[in-house]
């Protein structure tokens, strides 16, 4: 995170520790309630496994933005 500029370090912080996290939250929730309409028993463990599924997604996510913001930094 040293690459990046103090603008675009905030805007990083910003998207990695509140935006992501929430659409996967948003996501989550989306796809438990998909599950349960389509007469799917979710329990505990299948619940677990739906969140540990996203954990790829936020991964990625820090990775692409870290990556776009890198770009724009050297950009300037």
């Amino acid at each position: 995170m040293a690459n990046l500029s103090e603008q675009y370090r905030k805007r990083f912080k910003l998207i990695i520790f509140l935006i992501v996290p929430l659409c996967l939250i948003i996501g989550f929730l989306i796809s438990i309630k998909i599950a349960s309409l389509l007469n799917y028993k979710m329990d505990l463990k299948g619940a677990l496994f739906v969140f540990i599924c996203f954990v790829p997604l936020y991964v990625m996510s820090v990775i692409v933005a870290y990556k776009k913001f890198r770009k724009q930094t050297k950009g300037e």
